[in-house]
């Protein structure tokens, strides 16, 4: 055990900065002999570390005083592994320790603006490289395991899609596919392939990698099954030549296609995704993920060479802005949110086009009390929650697109008033949700505020894989959690209506679902998106979705890095990035 060990285990055994011992209690602790405890005794004494009054006589009681409080020596130790070891071991190293979420934030504020900027300034073939922390790993980087904000992100930087739609140009753009084309029934759908794309394991794509991708979705367990329910085959017509033939025309096939469900991916580990994509991943684990820049991109190569994403648990919603002195909260998907924009750093934010959102569901007793939604809906103030809540919750929601949302009036008096209206019997009522993203803290408030009224309610807070495994339509009154935003609006409606993981998808019934589907599938509608938009506009005035707040998305960065653009999930597009020297 090394002396720095030995002190830390001294200082997690006393509690006091001057503390009674003896040798042998000493020795117990360090695992030691009680004359090579005499020797850590004497260097610890040489270093500066402790004091120590020896009692005289054996066994007699002695004093030792610790001269280095344990955070302090943790922080300093952290520091030196810095320059003896590496970042990450520095990394790994303070994430096991107890330390609370401001003192991590010190260290990564410490670590980013002080020791990554020099060592990069010292390292010129390191100086494209970026470095930001979040609170929590991503163990499966491949859309047939999940759907979630962090992961969507990553997986749009690993993966390419046949095509892909353009928010500036409202269309859709080759990626994969050069072009595409449909049998004038639109129920056979062709697509030919670029020539030598390369996965990031240097084998070259085909047709049947791209029947493979898609096949794969038709177990019911991908979190994009929903999307091959139309698809009746996919084969290869040569080695750059695809055709998807469907049971019956689906004017929203190219939407599918170009979602993120429609990546093209290689047979590979869940932590380890082998796409074609700008980068590819090099390190996936519990400290960190690092993206590199990958060389045989067939298309623009990134100008950052890697982005590294540390992962700490407590980095999220913290404190630590009000003791950094700043007044804008920043959001930790970016840079740990302790960091100030001062002369070398800038600020980037943009309100999320996403938000997050209750479901009420409509296959038990509450979801045809319509008094009683009433009651939850008119009770819970999104100001009030924003307000009291804070951290980067921002600004009200009240529907899926800002644009077209109306606003709830909240009241305590009328929303009591709508409860003695309603069949509701002091029943307990059952709200699930996932580890992380705010949602205990929301769903604590949730249940405060409904208790001011009388109304029950049981939080169950779940892992998300755990979450999607059981039966939801059943057990649970309430969803709680985020409702992302594509680009592509059609694309969010759909998402949010069929997904397999959507929680508006488990809390609708299956009469409604196929009356909106076949709306959608009719010749006769023009404009289908504003179907969707009606159906939203109904589910909402009905009080089934109860939209709470949107977020404040923020970048913080050093002023020489350039093309800051943050996409519609909130997060930093690093194909866009690049330093200036």
């Amino acid at each position: 055990m090394k002396l720095s060990e030995q002190y830390e285990q001294l200082l997690l055994s006393f509690h006091e900065r001057q503390s009674k011992t003896t040798l042998k209690e000493l020795s117990g602790i360090l695992f030691c002999s009680e004359r090579h405890t005499k020797n850590i005794i004497h260097d610890l004494k040489e270093i500066g570390w402790i004091d120590w009054s020896p009692g005289r006589g054996r066994g007699n009681v002695s004093t030792i005083t610790f001269k280095v409080e344990l955070e302090t020596f943790i922080m300093q130790r952290a520091e030196q592994l810095v320059s003896e070891a590496s970042i990450d071991e520095a990394v790994s190293f303070i994430k096991s320790r107890t330390l609370n979420a401001l003192q991590k934030e010190q260290f990564l504020d410490w670590l980013l603006t002080k020791v990554i900027h020099s060592k990069e300034m010292e390292s010129p073939g390191e100086l494209d490289h970026l470095r930001f922390a979040s609170y929590r790993p991503l163990p499966s980087l491949d859309p047939y395991y999940v759907h979630r904000r962090s992961e969507n992100h990553m997986m749009r930087h690993i993966y390419n899609r046949l095509i892909r739609y353009s928010e500036t140009q409202q269309d859709f753009v080759p990626e994969l596919a050069h072009s595409f084309k449909s049998s004038e029934d639109e129920l056979t759908w062709i697509f030919y392939l670029r020539k030598h794309v390369l996965f990031h394991d240097g084998q070259q794509v085909s047709a049947a990698d791209i029947c493979e991708s898609f096949q794969r979705h038709s177990d019911k367990r991908s979190a994009y099954h929903w999307m091959t329910a139309t698809i009746s085959s996919v084969k290869p017509l040569n080695m750059y030549t695809v055709e998807f033939t469907l049971t019956y025309r689906n004017p929203f096939f190219l939407h599918l296609i170009a979602s993120l469900g429609g990546s093209i991916v290689k047979a590979n580990k869940p932590n380890v995704p082998i796409g074609t994509g700008p980068f590819q991943v090099v390190t996936n684990n519990e400290d960190k993920l690092t993206l590199q820049a990958f060389e045989h991109y067939f298309g623009y190569r990134p100008l950052l060479d890697k982005v590294t994403m540390y992962f700490f648990p407590q980095v999220y919603e913290t404190s630590t802005m009000e003791h950094a002195g700043l007044d804008k909260k920043l959001n930790f998907y970016q840079y740990p949110n302790s960091i100030k924009a001062n002369s070398t750093y800038e600020m980037n934010t943009i309100v999320d086009k996403g938000s997050k959102l209750l479901t009420i569901n409509q296959n038990r007793t509450i979801g045809v009390d319509i008094h009683l939604k009433k009651a939850i809906n008119t009770m819970l103030s999104r100001k009030k929650m924003v307000k009291e809540l804070q951290g980067n919750r921002h600004v009200p929601a009240y529907g899926m697109f800002s644009e077209y949302e109306v606003e709830i009036e909240h009241s305590l008096e009328r929303a009591q008033e709508y409860l003695d209206l309603s069949d509701y019997d002091h029943d307990v009522l059952h709200l699930y949700s996932y580890i992380g993203a705010g949602n205990e803290k929301d769903s604590e408030w949730i249940q405060t505020e409904l208790s001011l009224i009388g109304i029950i309610v049981q939080v169950h807070i779940l892992p998300l894989s755990a979450l999607h495994k059981l039966d939801l339509t059943q057990i649970a009154d309430f969803l709680l959690g985020e409702q992302l935003s594509d680009e592509d609006q059609t694309y969010t409606y759909l998402s949010a209506f069929f997904g397999t993981h959507s929680f508006i998808q488990y809390h609708l019934t299956k009469a409604w679902n196929e009356n909106i589907m076949k709306q959608l599938l009719t010749p006769r509608v023009e404009d289908r998106l504003a179907v969707l938009r009606l159906a939203e506009q109904t589910l909402c005035e009905e009080h089934s979705l109860l939209y709470l707040y949107r977020l404040q998305q923020s970048a913080i960065y050093p002023n020489d890095l350039e093309n800051i653009h943050l996409n519609a999930l909130g997060w930093v597009d690093y194909t866009k990035l690049w330093y200036r020297h």
